[in-house]
Protein backbone atom coordinates (compact mmCIF):
# COMPACT_ATOMS: atom_id res chain seq x y z
CA UNK A 1 0.00 0.00 0.00
CA UNK A 2 3.07 2.56 0.30
CA UNK A 3 4.13 1.80 -3.32
CA UNK A 4 0.50 2.49 -4.24
CA UNK A 5 0.46 5.67 -2.48
CA UNK A 6 4.13 6.90 -3.55
CA UNK A 7 2.61 6.09 -6.86
CA UNK A 8 -0.29 8.24 -6.58
CA UNK A 9 1.14 10.93 -5.28
CA UNK A 10 3.78 11.04 -7.98
CA UNK A 11 1.00 11.07 -10.90
CA UNK A 12 -0.58 13.69 -8.97
CA UNK A 13 2.39 15.63 -8.77
CA UNK A 14 2.75 14.65 -12.79
CA UNK A 15 -0.66 15.99 -13.62
CA UNK A 16 -0.34 19.30 -11.87
CA UNK A 17 3.00 19.81 -13.61
CA UNK A 18 1.34 19.08 -16.80
CA UNK A 19 -1.43 20.95 -16.52
CA UNK A 20 0.99 23.57 -15.59
CA UNK A 21 2.79 23.05 -18.66
CA UNK A 22 5.89 22.37 -17.19
CA UNK A 23 5.29 18.63 -18.32
CA UNK A 24 4.25 16.79 -21.32
CA UNK A 25 1.98 13.72 -21.58
CA UNK A 26 4.50 11.15 -21.99
CA UNK A 27 5.80 11.94 -18.26
CA UNK A 28 1.88 11.55 -17.74
CA UNK A 29 1.50 8.48 -18.99
CA UNK A 30 4.55 7.03 -17.45
CA UNK A 31 3.30 8.43 -13.83
CA UNK A 32 -0.18 6.63 -14.73
CA UNK A 33 1.09 3.17 -16.23
CA UNK A 34 3.47 3.14 -12.75
CA UNK A 35 0.56 3.38 -10.47
CA UNK A 36 -1.76 1.16 -12.37
CA UNK A 37 1.32 -1.37 -11.81
CA UNK A 38 1.73 -0.89 -7.95
CA UNK A 39 -2.25 -1.10 -8.11
CA UNK A 40 -2.04 -4.85 -9.60
CA UNK A 41 0.41 -5.71 -7.72
CA UNK A 42 -1.33 -4.72 -4.24
CA UNK A 43 -4.77 -6.75 -5.98
CA UNK A 44 -2.17 -9.97 -6.47
CA UNK A 45 -0.95 -9.61 -3.12
CA UNK A 46 -4.36 -9.49 -1.12
CA UNK A 47 -5.46 -12.62 -3.38
CA UNK A 48 -2.33 -14.16 -1.81
CA UNK A 49 -3.46 -12.96 1.32
CA UNK A 50 -6.94 -14.14 0.93
CA UNK A 51 -6.22 -17.78 0.52
CA UNK A 52 -3.26 -18.05 3.81
CA UNK A 53 -5.97 -16.46 5.54
CA UNK A 54 -8.35 -19.36 4.44
CA UNK A 55 -5.67 -22.03 5.42
CA UNK A 56 -5.33 -20.76 9.03
CA UNK A 57 -9.24 -20.35 9.19
CA UNK A 58 -9.20 -23.93 8.47
CA UNK A 59 -6.52 -25.07 10.32
CA UNK A 60 -8.43 -23.90 13.76
CA UNK A 61 -11.15 -25.05 12.49
CA UNK A 62 -13.31 -21.89 11.64
CA UNK A 63 -15.22 -21.00 8.27
CA UNK A 64 -12.97 -19.86 5.56
CA UNK A 65 -14.92 -16.73 5.38
CA UNK A 66 -14.76 -16.15 8.94
CA UNK A 67 -11.77 -12.96 9.20
CA UNK A 68 -9.03 -13.62 11.34
CA UNK A 69 -7.33 -10.41 10.67
CA UNK A 70 -9.34 -6.92 10.41
CA UNK A 71 -8.94 -5.60 6.47
CA UNK A 72 -7.84 -2.52 7.91
CA UNK A 73 -5.14 -3.81 10.21
CA UNK A 74 -1.32 -3.90 8.92
CA UNK A 75 0.47 -5.24 12.60
CA UNK A 76 4.38 -4.65 11.64
CA UNK A 77 6.08 -7.91 11.33
CA UNK A 78 7.54 -8.70 15.52
CA UNK A 79 11.30 -9.19 15.54
CA UNK A 80 12.90 -12.60 15.83
CA UNK A 81 12.82 -14.04 19.62
CA UNK A 82 16.08 -13.87 21.17
CA UNK A 83 17.55 -17.57 21.19
CA UNK A 84 19.80 -17.74 24.53
CA UNK A 85 23.41 -18.72 24.65
CA UNK A 86 24.35 -22.35 25.76
CA UNK A 87 21.14 -23.81 24.72
CA UNK A 88 21.68 -27.59 26.32
CA UNK A 89 21.59 -30.81 24.17
CA UNK A 90 18.79 -32.02 26.64
CA UNK A 91 16.73 -30.04 25.26
CA UNK A 92 16.12 -32.91 22.13
CA UNK A 93 14.59 -34.97 25.04
CA UNK A 94 11.28 -33.16 23.55
CA UNK A 95 11.25 -34.15 20.23
CA UNK A 96 8.72 -36.84 19.84
CA UNK A 97 10.58 -38.69 17.06
CA UNK A 98 13.61 -39.36 19.63
CA UNK A 99 11.38 -39.93 22.58
CA UNK A 100 9.58 -42.94 20.53
CA UNK A 101 12.93 -43.95 19.36
CA UNK A 102 14.02 -44.31 23.15
CA UNK A 103 10.91 -45.92 23.80
CA UNK A 104 11.64 -48.56 21.50
CA UNK A 105 15.11 -48.83 22.44
CA UNK A 106 14.61 -49.36 25.90
CA UNK A 107 11.70 -52.23 24.84
CA UNK A 108 14.19 -54.06 22.44
CA UNK A 109 16.77 -54.42 25.68
CA UNK A 110 14.06 -55.38 27.24
CA UNK A 111 13.83 -58.38 24.96
CA UNK A 112 17.18 -59.12 25.14
CA UNK A 113 16.71 -59.47 29.27
CA UNK A 114 13.86 -61.82 28.56
CA UNK A 115 15.91 -63.92 26.03
CA UNK A 116 18.51 -64.33 28.79
CA UNK A 117 16.52 -65.13 31.48
CA UNK A 118 15.06 -68.13 29.45
CA UNK A 119 18.77 -70.09 29.83
CA UNK A 120 17.71 -70.52 33.68
CA UNK A 121 15.59 -72.73 35.83
CA UNK A 122 12.69 -71.17 37.38
CA UNK A 123 10.91 -72.10 40.36
CA UNK A 124 7.27 -72.07 40.99
CA UNK A 125 4.65 -73.14 43.64
CA UNK A 126 2.23 -75.42 42.79
CA UNK A 127 -0.55 -77.84 44.34
CA UNK A 128 0.35 -81.00 42.55
CA UNK A 129 2.38 -83.66 44.54
CA UNK A 130 3.40 -85.76 42.27
CA UNK A 131 6.53 -85.37 39.81
CA UNK A 132 6.21 -84.90 35.74
CA UNK A 133 9.59 -85.88 35.04
CA UNK A 134 11.86 -88.69 34.19
CA UNK A 135 15.03 -89.13 36.83
CA UNK A 136 17.02 -86.57 37.42
CA UNK A 137 19.66 -87.56 35.43
CA UNK A 138 17.53 -87.57 32.44
CA UNK A 139 16.37 -83.80 32.56
CA UNK A 140 18.95 -82.21 30.37
CA UNK A 141 18.08 -85.36 27.52
CA UNK A 142 15.19 -83.90 26.30
CA UNK A 143 12.87 -80.36 25.62
CA UNK A 144 11.62 -78.44 28.78
CA UNK A 145 10.71 -80.54 31.54
CA UNK A 146 8.77 -79.94 35.15
CA UNK A 147 9.81 -81.46 38.45
CA UNK A 148 7.37 -81.73 41.42
CA UNK A 149 7.73 -82.65 44.74
CA UNK A 150 5.11 -81.74 47.21
CA UNK A 151 4.53 -77.75 46.35
CA UNK A 152 7.83 -77.20 44.76
CA UNK A 153 7.74 -77.49 41.26
CA UNK A 154 11.44 -76.85 39.57
CA UNK A 155 11.43 -75.92 35.95
CA UNK A 156 14.55 -76.42 33.74
CA UNK A 157 14.73 -74.94 29.73
CA UNK A 158 16.52 -77.03 27.55
CA UNK A 159 18.43 -76.14 24.39
CA UNK A 160 16.37 -78.14 22.40
CA UNK A 161 18.50 -77.53 18.71
CA UNK A 162 19.87 -74.00 19.85
CA UNK A 163 16.37 -72.37 19.79
CA UNK A 164 17.08 -70.37 23.23
CA UNK A 165 19.98 -69.52 21.54
CA UNK A 166 19.03 -68.44 18.43
CA UNK A 167 16.49 -66.31 20.24
CA UNK A 168 18.83 -64.44 22.17
CA UNK A 169 21.08 -63.44 18.98
CA UNK A 170 17.72 -62.03 17.15
CA UNK A 171 16.97 -60.10 19.84
CA UNK A 172 20.24 -58.83 20.54
CA UNK A 173 20.79 -58.06 16.94
CA UNK A 174 17.00 -56.22 17.13
CA UNK A 175 18.81 -54.08 20.11
CA UNK A 176 21.28 -52.72 17.98
CA UNK A 177 19.46 -52.38 15.30
CA UNK A 178 17.77 -50.15 17.53
CA UNK A 179 20.65 -48.48 19.00
CA UNK A 180 21.87 -47.90 15.35
CA UNK A 181 18.31 -46.31 14.53
CA UNK A 182 18.56 -43.82 17.31
CA UNK A 183 21.93 -42.52 16.94
CA UNK A 184 20.74 -41.89 13.10
CA UNK A 185 18.04 -40.07 14.44
CA UNK A 186 20.17 -38.18 17.47
CA UNK A 187 22.37 -37.37 14.25
CA UNK A 188 19.30 -36.02 11.97
CA UNK A 189 17.91 -33.85 15.24
CA UNK A 190 21.57 -32.33 15.57
CA UNK A 191 21.66 -31.15 12.39
CA UNK A 192 18.81 -30.10 12.39
CA UNK A 193 19.49 -27.96 14.73
CA UNK A 194 22.60 -26.74 13.72
CA UNK A 195 21.14 -25.95 10.06
CA UNK A 196 18.40 -23.97 11.75
CA UNK A 197 21.04 -22.11 13.89
CA UNK A 198 23.03 -21.24 11.10
CA UNK A 199 20.25 -19.66 8.70
CA UNK A 200 19.63 -18.01 11.74
CA UNK A 201 22.53 -16.03 12.15
CA UNK A 202 22.70 -15.63 7.78
CA UNK A 203 19.80 -14.44 8.05
CA UNK A 204 20.46 -11.88 10.44
CA UNK A 205 23.66 -10.45 8.86
CA UNK A 206 21.47 -10.63 5.37
CA UNK A 207 18.89 -8.16 7.16
CA UNK A 208 21.93 -5.36 8.51
CA UNK A 209 23.10 -5.10 4.78
CA UNK A 210 19.53 -5.25 3.36
CA UNK A 211 18.96 -2.27 5.95
CA UNK A 212 22.23 -0.37 4.36
CA UNK A 213 20.34 -0.69 0.89
CA UNK A 214 17.14 0.24 1.54
CA UNK A 215 18.41 3.42 3.18
CA UNK A 216 20.47 4.01 -0.01
CA UNK A 217 17.61 3.79 -2.32
CA UNK A 218 15.61 5.80 -0.08
CA UNK A 219 18.45 8.45 -0.60
CA UNK A 220 18.87 8.11 -4.40
CA UNK A 221 14.80 8.17 -4.80
CA UNK A 222 14.82 12.48 -2.52
CA UNK A 223 18.30 12.95 -4.86
CA UNK A 224 16.38 11.98 -7.93
CA UNK A 225 12.95 13.91 -7.33
CA UNK A 226 14.88 16.89 -5.92
CA UNK A 227 16.70 17.05 -9.75
CA UNK A 228 13.15 16.10 -11.60
CA UNK A 229 11.52 19.49 -9.96
CA UNK A 230 14.38 21.29 -10.39
CA UNK A 231 14.36 20.03 -14.07
CA UNK A 232 17.67 18.64 -13.85
CA UNK A 233 16.61 15.21 -14.90
CA UNK A 234 13.84 13.33 -16.21
CA UNK A 235 11.17 11.55 -14.85
CA UNK A 236 12.16 8.81 -15.56
CA UNK A 237 15.52 8.62 -13.52
CA UNK A 238 12.48 8.95 -10.67
CA UNK A 239 10.88 6.10 -11.67
CA UNK A 240 13.62 4.00 -11.63
CA UNK A 241 14.80 4.80 -8.05
CA UNK A 242 11.09 4.39 -7.48
CA UNK A 243 11.30 1.01 -8.55
CA UNK A 244 14.81 0.59 -7.09
CA UNK A 245 13.43 1.70 -3.34
CA UNK A 246 10.84 -0.17 -3.27
CA UNK A 247 12.63 -3.19 -4.26
CA UNK A 248 14.59 -2.96 -1.58
CA UNK A 249 11.81 -2.62 0.84
CA UNK A 250 10.21 -5.66 -0.35
CA UNK A 251 13.64 -7.59 0.28
CA UNK A 252 13.51 -6.03 3.57
CA UNK A 253 10.75 -7.21 4.25
CA UNK A 254 11.09 -10.77 2.72
CA UNK A 255 14.19 -11.13 4.89
CA UNK A 256 12.15 -9.98 8.24
CA UNK A 257 9.94 -13.11 7.25
CA UNK A 258 12.53 -15.61 6.92
CA UNK A 259 14.49 -14.50 9.81
CA UNK A 260 10.90 -15.21 11.47
CA UNK A 261 10.71 -18.62 9.89
CA UNK A 262 14.26 -19.66 10.87
CA UNK A 263 13.20 -18.92 14.28
CA UNK A 264 10.56 -20.86 13.61
CA UNK A 265 12.36 -23.69 12.80
CA UNK A 266 15.01 -23.48 15.67
CA UNK A 267 11.86 -23.91 17.52
CA UNK A 268 10.55 -27.02 15.46
CA UNK A 269 13.92 -28.74 15.93
CA UNK A 270 14.18 -28.78 19.43
CA UNK A 271 10.92 -30.09 20.15
CA UNK A 272 9.18 -27.57 20.82
CA UNK A 273 11.28 -24.17 21.66
CA UNK A 274 14.37 -23.83 24.22
CA UNK A 275 12.46 -23.20 27.46
CA UNK A 276 13.25 -25.94 29.44
CA UNK A 277 10.26 -28.70 29.42
CA UNK A 278 9.88 -32.03 31.00
CA UNK A 279 11.89 -34.91 28.24
CA UNK A 280 10.27 -36.97 26.82
CA UNK A 281 13.30 -39.09 25.57
CA UNK A 282 16.61 -39.26 27.76
CA UNK A 283 19.72 -37.58 25.37
CA UNK A 284 23.40 -38.90 26.02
Amino acid sequence: MDALAARREAEELIEARFNAGLSNELVVSRARIERANAEADLHEVQRQRNGVEHALAILVGVSPSAPLVAPEARPALPLPPSIPVGLPASLLGQRPDLAASVANLKAANAQVGVAEGMFYPSLTLTGNFGYASEALRDLAGGSARQFSIGPLALSLPVFDGGRNRANLALYKARYEEAVANHENRLLTALREVEDALSDVQQRQKQGEVQAQAQEAASRALLVAQARYERGVSTYLDVTDAQRSALAASRAAAQIRTQRLLASVAVARALGGGWSQAPALATVR
